[in-house]
């Protein structure tokens, strides 16, 4: 785990390499915590109310903290930055990497560096490492904070517990995995993109989600999810509309899924994610003939499988 850290770290400081003021304030940021047990992302993907993507300069999940490094330039200098700014979404997004919702997201800490001295700059660095602190130390009086090294927990943990929540953040490497939180039992390495639950009418869903145009060709199916992750679309490529009608018929009524879309994470991995617990609704399903889920509940109650 030590060197697995160390690697992750030093990856997300080198993003920044070439601005040295972003670099500068990150670096100072992580290592005023002085704890490995904090997850820092850079360069982090999100949604845009006006459905466009940003991208923060360091975002710490854990604690919900986004920062902004305002380096002031000049209009071409911003306009060249802006660019630079696209090409690496544009990139994230072609991988796959998650975007997570701008409602996840509060206000930014903001670091102004045009007119502001060296000691302006570690003054307010110093007020952002001491909210971040504080965050932190109300997560840990209440018992909600999770160590950084448990974003990859084992299925033992979840079950012990009787339940799998959103705000867990928890990821899985295998769908296996995933099958295990549901007392299903499948052999290590055997991937399953689907299946069904002891509850009637009620599934697990394992889905590759399409972020942009192009993604996934050889699979029959696109699924997409909205900007803020409460609806899922699914559309078949091959007769969508016996797809649509085999779902609004079903005479069992709406169906039920636990879902967990697989992502590249932002430590470079891919995984499953619990993104929360998706009904089918009819209505729209019917309305615009496309396969539509939305999202009941942000936590899953996996006692009732065990």
């Amino acid at each position: 785990m030590t060197d697995y850290k160390k690697e992750y770290i030093t990856e997300q400081f080198r993003k920044s390499f070439n601005k040295k003021y972003e670099n500068y304030c990150i670096s100072r940021i992580y290592h005023l915590l002085m704890r490995d047990d904090i997850q820092l992302i850079t360069q982090q993907i999100f949604y845009r109310a006006d459905g466009k993507h940003g991208m923060a300069d360091a975002y710490f999940p854990q604690i919900n903290v986004w920062v902004e490094i305002d380096e002031g330039h000049h209009e071409k200098q911003k306009e060249d930055d802006e660019k630079r700014t696209q090409q690496i979404i544009n990139t994230k997004i072609k991988r796959l990497e998650e975007v997570i919702s701008l409602t996840t997201l509060d206000r930014p800490e903001r670091i102004q560096i045009y007119e502001q001295s060296l000691e302006q700059i570690n003054a307010r660095i110093d007020e952002i490492v001491a909210l971040i602190n504080h965050k932190i130390k109300e997560q840990e009086k209440n018992g909600t904070f999770i160590p950084w090294e448990n974003v990859y927990i084992s299925p033992d943990y979840f079950i012990k517990k009787g339940e799998i929540k959103f705000s867990d953040n928890a990821q899985f490497r295998t769908s296996q995995m995933v099958s295990e939180l549901f007392n299903k039992g499948y052999k290590p390495g055997s991937q399953k993109a689907w299946f069904n639950t002891c509850i009637v009418n009620t599934y697990v869903w394992c889905p590759k989600l399409s972020l942009s145009d192009g993604d996934f060709d050889h699979i029959d199916y696109i699924n997409k999810i909205s900007y803020d992750g409460n609806v899922i679309t699914e559309y078949g490529k091959k007769e969508n509309n016996a797809f649509v009608l085999d779902a609004i018929n079903n005479p069992l009524g709406a169906e039920v899924r636990y879902v967990f879309p697989y992502y590249r994470c932002s430590d470079g991995r891919n995984a499953y994610k619990f993104r929360g617990v998706f009904k089918l609704d009819i209505e729209q399903t019917q309305n615009n003939n496309i396969r539509t889920w939305v999202k009941i509940s942000d936590k899953a109650d996996l006692s009732q499988f065990f």
